[in-house]
């Protein structure tokens, strides 16, 4: 199963006539637990911050130095915290290997 459709999230993508296209996700139903805070967070992801935030995943589930409060180019206010097997962000806590499927899912449709 897709980690979106366990979230109820849906990715969308805008196309410009003058413009690259842009990128959001939904959350379809608000009051499902973290659907707010991941459809927020992957809006708000640039593709090489995507990148970057799989690769300190990986490295925290490899055993190897990542940040465990990791900041976001665009919320410098609110570190995702890090602690393997799971992640915190802004309260909502979630299983690393789902987050980092998740942001692989949304890095390929922005790709696609």
């Amino acid at each position: 199963m897709d980690i979106k459709k366990k979230y109820n999230l849906e990715f969308i993508r805008t196309k410009h006539p003058t413009f690259s296209n842009s990128f959001s996700c939904r959350n379809n139903i608000p009051e499902f637990p973290g659907s707010y805070v991941l459809s927020s967070l992957l809006t708000g992801l640039s593709d090489l911050e995507s990148k970057a935030f799989v690769e300190e995943i990986e490295a925290a589930q490899d055993g190897r130095y990542y940040e465990e409060d990791y900041l976001l180019d665009w919320d410098s206010f609110t570190p995702i915290k890090i602690r393997p097997p799971n992640a915190e962000i802004n309260g909502f806590v979630i299983n690393l290997s789902e987050l980092k499927q998740l942001l692989e899912e949304w890095n390929r449709f922005v790709k696609s």
